[in-house]
């Protein structure tokens, strides 16, 4: 035979010239191939399988280099393709040579590719069937079980028509799984896997859906195999196969409900679930499944680790009620976080967090404590992920972090002493200072979890929550916020993968953290026990900086500095709900959270506020939000800034003795408050309007409300409206009141209008006899004049401009401004203002009859 040529002289001369050809290119040269020697070979046991494998190889070569021509000149008769095709089949059972055997294989394969005619394809099935029958076979059906697993692997329709067809010949397969060589059940599952496995749609169809009987026996062989398994490749070829099988819903329920011992015969049926019977629902400790998987989680390899992980992970999606708790009693978690603690893997650790992400959503995982003893573990590792590069993985951890603090119980601490809450606030930084902002959102979200009253540990841990705030607030002040058009902003909507989209969502998130660092803050306020470290000696140098006034200047200055100047620039562009709604949360809780010894800073903040136009801010996003009962959290958020604000500036200008007032201007923004739903721009009109229904909780409670707000947005140098619309507004008012006949405003809130009345009247039009009448009506005589004096200049120049009013409180009036009574000093913002600058010293002697002559010839002179 030439070196080249799969021809063998010693038979070819006797052979039919037709089924000789030269197989190769169209120029020249190729193979000289005869049909007939190649069969004679192949049956021939004189010939030495090295020259066989010459011969194979040689046409494996004309099968690539000239496609069709050796089924061109086999398909001259079909009977010779046929004795062709079983002269190959016939090798695979003779031949012990490994090489042999493997171009057996590649050319039996090639050779169904170019001929493409399912009768060859049948006659190959029913050939291997006939060898299925035959039990003496044995051992010497291996090369045929690798062969028609790579036949299945290169015809995709095959799977389809096998599982469709040929339901007796997979049983048989199924009954060869029993051989006890394993090799050859590691051959027989490789098939199994490509079976089952088929891309094209009507394979995966057929794949997802074999017969009952036959899917039911496979799982259980499965099973028992894989438990037993002896070598790596039976457990790896089983554990493809089990990959496959979980795909399936019927089959997950058959798997689980294999069980790893019988039952004993003692047992209850009662003790079973939903009162089944033992045999066809075994308890949740007997299921052979999750001690399989255990068994290989425990196991050195990590491709077995992961693969066991990847067979949990399908098994659980199916149902996580239903499968959860076998894999949760088999004590599935504990293993699950040793294996995370101990490997820096990508790939396992990508497996394990998902494994216990499935596992930490079913309340007995809590029950059994699996939390407080997985936690540390899961600490180091996210410490570890997030040196690494992959952030899929960093995610994954820091997600599985925020579902255990989501949904530990408060009964149970997960952070019992300081350190351990310590290496979690840690890990959390780190998470929110990531490069990635898809990381560092998913970080800030367990921060938000984190801190939570149950999960701080005794003492509470003030330095660490501070680092954490820090970290959050910081990040924000790195965010794109300037660059992007209206519409980026929204959290909602847009691409969740744009850098814009993932800002928007961090700096909600940044806000929700914030805000729950906050609420913690106010909790530890009330509760004696955590407002002070008991723990640590007083004269320690660190205890100032580890204590809650430490941690709520922190809340300030953060809320001062970032939040306040990052949210006003995003919603001036897209106002959005989630967002507004944690920032007035947090400034908010601003006034709950200082000490009294340091009240002047917090007054300065709300004077800060209130002079920098958060009264029109707050009232704007109320009125555009929450018309129609919509957002009614956001509403609320409002309205409880809005009051806590009002109330810390009339807590300044209100005396000591007049607490009575503080309390019932309370009470009024408490009813008036969630009334007031329009825009500043419409203000004049409400003030102008009269109800036209009965109201329980005060019909005038809406206008009563804007008088407050008008008042001391005023007197802080911020005037909502124009002088001539506030002017204009409250005598409107006052004359509605008169005109319905109901009862007088309350003296503080006459205090508001008069004090609206004076600072407002010099760039308004004077009044006419008219409403002249109104304004004497409403105010009260001397004797209650102190109820709604207020010490400013404008008062007494809106007093002496007119001689009605003069007469009836000029000298009252007069009285109050030079008696020696000592005022509550004014915010420091006021200075900008006008109208609100700091009182003079009380005039005596000379200086006082210059003052008051001054005032008469200004009125004789029509300057006021």
């Amino acid at each position: 035979m030439a070196s080249v040529d799969v021809v063998y002289d010693k038979f070819h001369f006797r052979h039919d010239p037709k089924w000789t050809g030269r197989l190769g290119p169209q120029d020249g040269g190729g193979v000289l191939l005869c049909v007939a020697c190649v069969i004679e070979m192949m049956e021939s046991k004189e010939i030495s399988s090295v020259r066989k494998c010459v011969a194979l190889s040689g046409i494996s070569g004309a099968l690539i280099c000239s496609p069709g021509a050796l089924g061109a000149l086999l398909q001259q008769d079909h009977r010779v393709c046929l004795h062709f095709t079983a002269s190959l089949l016939g090798m695979l059972r003779t031949m012990k040579d490994p090489a042999a055997l493997e171009q057996v294989i590649q050319v039996l394969v090639q050779l169904l590719l170019e001929l493409k005619s399912d009768r060859y394809v049948h006659h190959i099935l029913e050939d291997i069937k006939t060898q299925l029958c035959d039990h003496r076979c044995g051992q010497s059906l291996l090369p045929t079980f690798t062969f028609l697993g790579k036949m299945v692997e290169a015809l995709p329709d095959l799977a389809v028509l096998l599982l469709a067809q040929y339901v007796p010949f997979l049983e048989g397969l199924c009954s060869a799984l029993l051989h006890p060589d394993p090799g050859l059940k590691a051959s027989l599952f490789y098939l199994w896997h490509v079976l089952l496995g088929g891309t094209s749609p009507a394979a995966m169809a057929a794949a997802l859906s074999p017969p009952p009987a036959l899917r039911d026996r496979l799982c259980s062989t499965l099973l028992q195999t894989l438990g037993d398994a002896c070598t790596p490749e039976l457990t790896l070829n089983c554990l493809g196969l089990l990959k496959q099988l979980v795909q399936s819903r019927e089959a997950v329920s058959c798997l689980m409900n294999s069980q790893a011992a019988p039952p004993r015969p003692e047992q209850n049926l009662s003790n079973t679930r939903d009162n089944q019977d033992p045999e066809t629902e075994p308890s949740p400790e007997q299921r052979l499944l999750p001690l399989i998987l255990k068994k290989l989680l425990l196991s050195g390899d990590e491709l077995l680790q992961v693969a066991s992980a990847h067979c949990m992970v399908a098994v659980l999606v199916h149902s996580p009620s239903q499968y959860c708790p076998p894999f949760i009693l088999a004590d599935l978690p504990e293993f699950l976080f040793e294996r995370v603690s101990s490997t820096r893997s990508e790939v396992l650790l990508w497996s394990l967090y998902n494994c216990l992400l499935l596992l930490c959503k079913d309340p007995l995982f809590y029950s059994h404590c699996h939390s407080v003893y997985g936690i540390e573990a899961l600490v180091r590792s996210l410490k570890e992920a997030l040196r690494l590069t992959n952030l899929e993985v960093q995610t994954h951890g820091l997600l599985l972090l925020t579902e255990i603090l989501d949904r530990q119980p408060e009964g149970v601490r997960l952070f019992p002493s300081g350190p351990g809450f310590e290496a979690v606030c840690e890990a959390v930084v780190s998470g929110v200072s990531a490069p990635c902002l898809l990381v560092a959102l998913q970080a800030a979200s367990a921060g938000s979890s984190l801190l939570r009253l149950h999960h701080q540990s005794r003492p509470v841990q003030f330095r660490s929550i501070e680092k954490l705030i820090k970290a959050v607030s910081n990040r924000c002040t790195d965010l794109p916020l300037d660059s992007h058009p209206r519409s980026a902003w929204s959290v909602k909507s847009g691409d969740p993968s744009s850098r814009v989209s993932r800002s928007g969502a961090f700096l909600l998130q940044a806000l929700i953290c914030i805000q729950a660092a906050c609420r913690l803050a106010e909790q530890c306020v009330s509760d004696p026990l955590l407002k002070e470290n008991v723990f640590m000696a007083p004269t320690n140098q660190n205890a100032a900086g580890d204590s809650l006034q430490s941690m709520c200047v922190c809340l300030l200055h953060c809320c001062d500095t970032v939040c306040i100047p990052t949210v006003t620039r995003v919603c001036e562009r897209a106002p959005n709900v989630q967002m507004l709604q944690s920032f007035y949360l947090i400034l908010s809780s601003q006034f709950t959270l200082l000490t009294p010894a340091m009240s002047p800073v917090m007054n300065l903040f709300a004077s800060k506020l209130a002079s920098s136009g958060f009264y029109r801010l707050a009232l704007e996003h109320k009125a555009l939000l929450c018309v129609g009962n919509r957002n009614p959290a956001l509403e609320e958020s409002c309205c409880g800034f809005i009051l806590k604000l009002s109330l810390c500036l009339l807590s300044q200008s209100i005396q000591a003795s007049r607490h009575n007032d503080l309390e019932e201007l309370e009470a009024l923004l408490l009813r008036g408050l969630p009334r007031l739903c329009c825009r500043v721009s419409e203000w004049p009109l409400l003030l102008a309007e009269a109800p036209d229904h009965p109201d329980t909780t005060g019909p005038w409670a809406p206008q009563h409300c804007l008088l407050v707000i008008l008042t001391l947005a005023m007197e802080h140098g911020d005037r909502l409206l124009p002088d001539p619309s506030v002017f204009s507004g409250v005598l409107s008012l006052l004359r509605s009141i008169q005109e319905r006949g109901d009862r007088p405003m309350p003296h503080p809130l006459l205090r508001c209008a008069l004090y609206l009345l004076a600072a407002t009247h010099n760039n308004s039009p004077p009044l006419d006899q008219a409403l002249l009448g109104v304004v004497i009506k409403a105010l009260p005589s001397c004797d209650s004049l102190p109820a709604v004096y207020t010490h400013h200049p404008p008062l007494l120049h809106f007093i002496y401009r007119y001689p009605e009013l003069a007469q009836r409180l000029g000298r009252g009036v007069l009285e109050l401004w030079l008696s020696p009574q000592t005022t509550p000093p004014r915010p420091l913002s006021q200075t900008t203002d006008p109208l609100a600058q700091t009182p003079e010293p009380p005039l005596t002697g000379v200086r006082m009859a210059l003052f008051i002559t001054y005032i008469f010839i200004s009125v004789a002179a029509g300057g006021f």
